[in-house]
């Protein structure tokens, strides 16, 4: 006998989304990892991040970051839509990201809020053909977020970004170039205000459930949901 089915109501709350950003060339005009590698070959500080930290700082911002002004009001722009914010990065330098947005100007209140995911994968060939979907998982697991669909990321790579929308997560390609036109951050912007409108709709969206899910949390429900939808396409 077919199990029957019933309707139920998900709490009155807006769903979770998370803005993902990429680090070199995305935030800053240059690509700190290469710098970095390139001048422990040359040089060997022990203190090679905060060396590079301190040669950011004497340079000027509009130098070091990628269209300042307009990338600091779209970051602070997402924080009061109530986004999640994680910085997604192939790098080895972990430890030189907070200190780095720190001087882009963010609040000591909001750089809490962020969440680095900055790791190098075990090979290139994992990278072309994963992209950022491990970097992406991690932050969407530690911000409980359980759709692809509530994401985002703002990315230099062609490729990131290909393998992120098999995954409908939304996109944005920021030019390689140094400060570019930055209509890229307004079109991050409309797609920020389109997460925030589909979070709110799906959370009032009713879901078909089985007797025995009626019975489970909503809560575990998410989690095993999360769970499934997390293991593809890795």
């Amino acid at each position: 006998m077919r199990e029957a089915r019933v309707l139920y109501e998900h709490p009155a709350k807006r769903k979770s989304t998370l803005v993902c950003f990429d680090f070199d060339q995305t935030i800053l005009n240059e690509h700190s990892h290469n710098q970095i590698k390139h001048k422990q070959l040359s040089n060997f500080s022990e203190c090679i991040e905060a060396d590079y930290l301190e040669e950011l700082k004497e340079r000027k911002p509009d130098e070091v970051f990628k269209n300042r002004e307009k990338l600091r009001e779209t970051l602070n722009l997402f924080f009061e839509q109530g986004h999640n914010i994680a910085i997604t990065s192939f790098t080895e330098y972990k430890s030189l990201i907070i200190p780095v947005l720190k001087f882009l100007g963010l609040s000591k209140e909001q750089l809490s809020k962020i969440h680095v995911e900055a790791w190098l994968p075990e090979t290139q060939d994992y990278m072309s053909k994963f992209g950022k979907n491990g970097h992406i998982r991690k932050a969407m697991g530690h911000f409980k977020v359980n759709d692809y669909q509530l994401v985002m990321l703002i990315d230099d790579s062609i490729n990131n970004i290909e393998i992120a929308k098999y995954n409908n997560i939304k996109t944005v390609l920021v030019p390689a170039e140094y400060n570019p036109d930055p209509a890229y951050l307004d079109e991050a912007v409309k797609l920020g205000e389109e997460l925030v409108k589909q979070a709110t709709a799906k959370d009032n969206e009713p879901e078909v459930l089985t007797s025995k899910e009626k019975n489970t949390s909503w809560v575990a429900r998410e989690n095993v949901r999360n769970d499934n939808q997390l293991g593809l396409n890795f």
